[in-house]
């Protein structure tokens, strides 16, 4: 069984981040935290897809992976 997609490769990159958050003391050793990040990485994948028995068409994608995350919690110090 030949794969769908064949020689598939995909770039790894670095790519920045922005954060932004604080820790919110409610009392001597409790508190909550509130964060969000933003990250921004764009990745290149390809590959090749075979369409008759030795013949494959070269394919490319590029995808911008940029979520948005969000965090909270309960902190206790010690």
């Amino acid at each position: 069984m030949t794969p769908a997609v064949q020689n598939a490769k995909l770039s790894n990159d670095l790519a920045p981040e922005v954060e932004v958050g604080s820790d919110f003391m409610v009392a001597n050793n409790w508190g909550f935290f509130a964060e969000v990040k933003k990250a921004f990485l764009t990745t290149h994948a390809t590959g090749n897809i075979p369409v008759a028995p030795g013949v494959l068409y070269p394919i490319s994608g590029r995808v911008g992976l940029d979520p948005w995350v969000y965090a909270t919690g309960v902190t206790f110090h010690f």
